[in-house]
């Protein structure tokens, strides 16, 4: 029996550097952990009519490995300047074996009574490396310059995911389904995301003497590049039938079989798109304290966004197609404290939201309840938002929050079905217009809270809670569905 595991590692010193001590240290992290899970699964799809067309049971057998490594330097110059250098890798293996038996016919093609038995098998293998170098530069009394760069690499690999399916007969035998339902899939995504930014701050006299109180400009920049690409193999259904307890699929999909000629394997076309997105921000902002208990926070951020997909796939034209627009950004701040236990705080802003890589290729990715397509022609979202919060400090490490929050988003994106004969889910702007708002409820309380007088420390045992109620409004307007 698997036993799930973790562990982990660390450690890190400081030392003292040069005539002026300038203070040197480093540390690092790992870690790894592996768990195994069992899933009873029940996958149901209906068409917008309410006709079943999938109805399946299922197990479902996981494996998922987590390592980690941290890693940091950081120099101090002077007790006025740092530089610091931050290293992260992440990997992540995701493995799991399911096998689904019950009713599945296509959306709108096969016979309704069809029923058989689906085996899948898939690994998905994700590596991420993070470097970054983070400086702070003190210029004056009132002047500080911070500046920093990162740079991201992804690897994404889904290598040799398999689906089979077999059909039931009538004597209750199972035979290899045919029309292209025996396949293997390979696919990889690299993404290269750099990240840079510059901002200086000047701080601001006023009356009270708020160190809060500056004036703020930056810059940032964001320059990412997706490469993906993916190619399937389909496999003939050998001739006979066969039991379904103990199926062995390596015992009839092999080398010797191959080439003996029971089956035949045809390779699909490569599938690739590349998506580059290069966002060029310049902001600038002010925190002033206007009288005793109000603060206030204003500022407007432009964004050029460059970002444009190329993309070479199955079912779908070569294409290129671009998203270029300028967008000004505005927000507010408030802060008002009625005494020293409460405080109310408003925000307005504007924001927007950017398609995904996947979200705007015309890729399909097949999964066991779905199949999912991206559409190049979708527009960004663009969001203006509000919110009210009281805050009730309880004690220093005590909180109690209310929450008001309100979201106007103009073509929202979501992934919705097209109602076409393949039954694909794709990402659409559903709407002209969607309206969310909500409360959020939020409290941090102190059960046992004890002061050890003769080492200084405290033992704490706390209770968070946190619950929110979410509204959402649009009308969805979707060809070949009905409006709601």
């Amino acid at each position: 029996t698997p036993v799930n595991h973790t562990f982990g590692i660390s450690g890190g010193k400081q030392f003292k550097v040069g005539a002026d001590n300038n203070p040197l240290s480093f540390f690092i992290v790992g870690s790894h952990g592996t768990n195994y899970s069992y899933t009873g699964e029940l996958i149901r799809n209906t068409t917008s009519d309410g006709t079943i067309y999938q109805d399946q049971q299922g197990d479902k057998y996981s494996q998922n490995i987590n390592q980690l490594v941290l890693g940091n330097i950081n120099f101090g110059i002077n007790k006025a300047h740092n530089l610091a250098y931050n290293f992260m890798m992440v990997h992540a293996n995701n493995q799991y074996v399911g096998q689904y038996s019950g009713k599945h016919t296509e959306s709108h093609q096969d016979s309704n009574d069809y029923t058989g038995r689906a085996i899948r098998q898939q690994t998905n293998d994700n590596l991420l490396f993070t470097h970054q170098l983070i400086s702070s530069w003190k210029l004056s009394n009132k002047m500080k310059l911070n500046a920093g760069a990162s740079y991201n690499r992804i690897k994404g690999l889904e290598p040799d995911r398999r689906e089979n399916y077999l059909s039931k007969q009538d004597d209750g035998t199972y035979i290899l389904t045919g029309s292209n339902r025996q396949k293997r899939f390979f696919s990889e995504l690299k993404e290269n995301d750099i990240n840079t930014k510059v901002n200086l701050q000047y701080k601001l006299n006023d009356e009270f003497d708020n160190t809060n109180s500056a004036l703020e400009i930056g810059y940032n920049g964001r320059f990412v590049d997706d490469k993906f690409e993916a190619v399937e193999y389909n496999f003939d259904a050998l001739s006979g039938t066969f039991p379904i307890d103990n199926l062995q699929l390596d015992d009839l999909y092999n080398q010797a079989n191959y080439e003996s000629g029971k089956y035949t394997m045809s390779v699909g076309e490569l599938n690739t798109y590349n998506v580059k997105k290069n966002v060029h921000s310049a902001y600038a902002e002010a925190t002033y304290q206007l009288t005793s208990p109000l603060t206030a926070n204003v500022g407007l951020r432009v964004d050029n966004v460059d970002m444009t997909v190329n993309h070479r796939v199955q079912h779908v034209e070569p294409g290129r197609e671009s998203i270029k627009k300028t967008y000004f950004l505005p927000s507010l701040n408030l802060k008002y404290d009625l005494n020293d236990k409460n405080a109310i705080r408003m925000g307005l802003s504007k924001t927007y939201t950017l398609p995904q890589s996947k979200e705007i290729s015309p890729y399909q990715y097949v999964n066991i309840g779905f199949a999912s397509q991206g559409n190049p022609n979708l527009k960004p979202s663009d969001n203006y938002n509000a919110d009210l919060k009281w805050d009730y400090y309880l004690s220093p490490s005590e909180l109690f929050t209310v929450t008001g929050f309100f979201k106007h988003i103009v073509n929202p994106i979501g992934r919705v079905d097209q109602g076409n004969s393949a039954g694909l889910l794709s990402y659409s702007n559903i709407s002209a217009f969607a309206t969310v708002a909500g409360i959020e409820v939020e409290l941090r309380k102190n059960l046992i809270n004890r002061v050890n007088t003769a080492t200084s420390k405290v033992n704490r045992v706390s209770l968070g809670l946190n619950a929110s109620y979410i509204y959402t409004d649009l009308e969805v307007d979707i060809v070949n569905t009905p409006r709601r």
